[in-house]
């Protein structure tokens, strides 16, 4: 899963934003004007919080590609609601799906990178999303196999794009 710890944002105290907390006195009395340099301190605001989407966009972006797939896939399996995955999937609210698809094929310098850790974190996200989305496991083994064996001809058929367009350059 992924944490986030919340970003803050620092301002400056003006005199014009209310009244200050005053320290008691040494006698317990609150009534001692506050100093003058505690209109200098600065206050922390969190930031806003992000929506869903905006989550899934940064996870979908991190820059270690098999880190974003598992992250996507804990997200899927252990949280996502059946909206979720339909807005996922339909890519009505965030294209963090397809980011992680093009990037899997597109992305991976190494062939035996891709092999290795791309193709089989991509096939576990496939599996997580057709189970959460109900698919029998039955559902989900076959179309494991045909999911992997279209992965592998996307990055082939990128490759030899790729090679071509080099061959004109």
């Amino acid at each position: 899963t992924v944490k986030e710890e919340p970003s803050k944002s620092v301002e400056k105290k003006s005199e014009s934003s209310g009244p200050a907390a005053v320290a008691p006195a040494k006698n317990g009395n609150a009534k001692e004007a506050p100093r003058e340099n505690d209109k200098d301190q600065p206050v922390l605001k969190s930031a806003p919080a992000m929506t869903m989407e905006q989550k899934l966009e940064t996870v979908a972006s991190f820059e270690n590609l098999t880190d974003a797939t598992f992250a996507l896939t804990e997200w899927i399996s252990k949280v996502a609601k059946p909206r979720d995955l339909e807005d996922l999937c339909a890519t009505t609210k965030t294209d963090a799906l397809v980011t992680v698809f093009r990037r899997s094929i597109t992305e991976s310098k190494d062939q035996s990178h891709f092999d290795k850790a791309i193709l089989p974190s991509m096939v576990k996200l496939l599996d997580s999303l057709l189970a959460k989305s109900g698919i029998s496991p039955t559902g989900v083994s076959e179309t494991h196999n045909a999911f992997e064996t279209l992965l592998k001809q996307a990055r082939r058929t990128y490759l030899l794009q790729k090679a071509d367009a080099q061959d004109f350059v």
